[in-house]
């Protein structure tokens, strides 16, 4: 009896078993061979730093190679943008953008990378909601009746934000062209505003949880909806805007990856799929979520480059009615 073809076969199902476990490691021979950089636009402690320490490590053990923060704070992001636009498209720098990746194009004139041409989006890794908070002196509990406050006294209020242009700026503003109502900007850096608010000087914002939940559990701010589309578990509590009555203003600061354009498709596929493997540990979720952050759920996640786009055209629109203008 003639074995040859029996081998034959049994070696190619053994391939196609082999086959099946290969997205995670088909590019190792090759990709990567050195250390990662990951590129990211704001100081050490903030969102985008974050997300991109604690999954950076998991995906350094997982490929045996460092990933390596390069933290390149300044213009709103765009310095960190634009160093990666001009990387080599090689998979090895990638960046950490965020919310105000997608703001840039609307925001700022003759930028020197363009948001769509020059990169391709890698994977989603984690996001966290705003939360819409007031200074207990308005006396209001509910988002309607911050808004009928605001609607009978226009211009009297005030709401603090991060700096123009900022991830907060825009969201209270798109707050503000949702529920039709007139509140004056006051810019501060950073959460510097805080103390402002808790003072009432200042009488609402719309900002991460864990710069104000302290406060709200000391009842010294009052805590009256999130921006997200759905709950959120940081604050399972609080209704969204949308349960609330207000559509049309969802909000999450989002952390993500992106790659120059030309970068190979294996690679991009290869980091992708890394990440999302990460994502589904516990341990990490556990990671980001005590940082204030949740890893999203790769099995329902939109998939990264669609929900990109939807968040450019989103800002752009909001940059372009509420006419705000860089420093």
């Amino acid at each position: 009896m003639n074995k040859r073809p029996c081998v034959i076969a049994l070696k190619a199902i053994a391939f196609c078993i082999v086959a099946s476990f290969m997205p995670l490691w088909a590019t190792a021979s090759d990709y990567p061979q050195r250390p990662l950089r990951w590129v990211v636009g704001f100081p050490p402690g903030g969102g985008s730093d974050v997300a991109a320490r604690v999954v950076g490590q998991a995906l350094s053990e997982l490929i045996h190679h460092a990933v390596v923060v390069d933290n390149r704070p300044g213009g709103g992001g765009n310095i960190a943008t634009d160093v990666v636009a001009h990387a080599n498209a090689d998979g090895y720098t990638l960046l950490v953008a965020g919310v105000s990746f997608a703001i840039a194009p609307g925001l700022f004139k003759n930028l020197s990378f363009d948001t769509r041409r020059d990169f391709k989006a890698v994977v989603n890794i984690a996001s966290t909601p705003f939360v819409l908070v007031v200074h207990p002196l308005l006396g209001v509990r509910t988002v309607d009746a911050l808004i009928q406050l605001a609607r009978t006294q226009p211009g009297r209020f005030n709401y603090a934000s991060a700096g123009n242009g900022s991830t907060v700026h825009l969201a209270v503003e798109l707050f503000k062209m949702a529920a039709h109502v007139d509140v004056v900007h006051v810019p501060y850096k950073g959460v510097a505003g805080i103390p402002d608010l808790l003072a009432g000087t200042v009488q609402m914002t719309i900002t991460a949880p864990l710069v104000v939940m302290g406060h709200v559990k000391n009842a010294k701010l009052r805590a009256l909806a999130t921006t997200s589309v759905k709950r959120s578990a940081l604050v399972p509590e609080l209704p969204t805007l949308s349960e609330s009555g207000l559509k049309g203003c969802d909000v999450d600061s989002w952390y993500g990856l992106l790659v120059p354009a030309k970068t190979a498709p294996e690679r991009i596929n290869f980091i992708n799929q890394s990440i999302s493997t990460l994502l589904k540990r516990k341990s990490i979720q556990e990671q980001l979520f005590s940082q204030g952050l949740e890893a999203v759920a790769v099995a329902d996640a939109t998939p990264f480059s669609t929900y990109l786009e939807a968040e450019l055209e989103k800002w752009a629109r909001v940059v372009k009615m509420s006419g705000i203008q860089p420093e």
